[in-house]
């Protein structure tokens, strides 16, 4: 839980990367849709600032990334309007 909520806060902080970091070790300990969703949301807004900085292979890699683990956060709780909101945000900026 701990893993979770420092990854959340980092994101909140626009600190993309180590926030990624600490949500992907909480899936580690626990695979839930919690987890998936928040870092499927991570890696979204990690995409759009290497998208901003012109960096197309790394945020493309970030999207797709945001893709699966979205996918799973859905997969795993159909009514979560953030995974599903975020996973079409992704699908949009994957074209």
């Amino acid at each position: 839980e701990l893993y979770s909520k420092y990854g959340f806060v980092l994101g909140i902080q626009r600190k993309w990367q180590p926030s990624i970091e600490q949500l992907n070790a909480a899936l580690t300990v626990d695979k839930n849709g919690f987890d998936y969703a928040n870092v499927g949301w991570a890696y979204h807004n990690s995409g759009r600032l290497a998208q901003r900085r012109k960096l197309d292979a790394e945020a493309k890699a970030n999207f797709e990334n945001a893709k699966i683990a979205l996918e799973k956060a859905v997969e795993l709780n159909p009514d979560n309007l953030a995974a599903l909101f975020n996973l079409g945000l992704t699908l949009t900026d994957l074209q």
